[in-house]
């Protein structure tokens, strides 16, 4: 449990009282929120994101294109990902695992590593 392991309590109105207002809680994460990601998590947040290179984040996205359907694509990756698929020998594409958010559909490459006896990422689709 997240909670207690930074406040050491089970729920956060123990730490306030103020904190039981389920209101009042969604209005300081969301004040929060705007402050990390001013454009949202969203295409928007992307681009921002992208465009002023926040973070190092071009080092993990790698593509971002846009086609005239208004669709659009972002391929996310690791430098150390990059390395590990030119040593795989196979490589799979689960596309019943998916994660949908808004507009944004995800889907993820993976391959499995004898060496270690486990499955890696490789590519974020997005």
């Amino acid at each position: 449990n997240l909670i207690k392991t930074y406040f050491g309590t089970e729920y956060l109105a123990d730490v306030h009282n103020s904190l039981n207002n389920a209101d009042h809680l969604r209005y300081y994460v969301d004040k929060i929120q705007k402050e990390i990601h001013p454009q949202g998590c969203g295409i928007l947040g992307v681009i921002y994101n992208y465009s002023r290179n926040i973070n190092n984040f071009c080092e993990y996205v790698k593509h971002l294109e846009f086609f005239e359907d208004n669709h659009y694509m972002i391929i996310c990756t690791t430098s150390e990902q990059l390395t590990e698929w030119t040593k795989c020998k196979n490589f799979q594409i689960d596309l019943s695992f998916k994660r949908v958010a808004r507009e944004i559909n995800e889907f993820e490459i993976n391959y499995f590593n004898p060496e270690h006896n486990l499955s890696k990422l490789i590519f974020t689709f997005i």
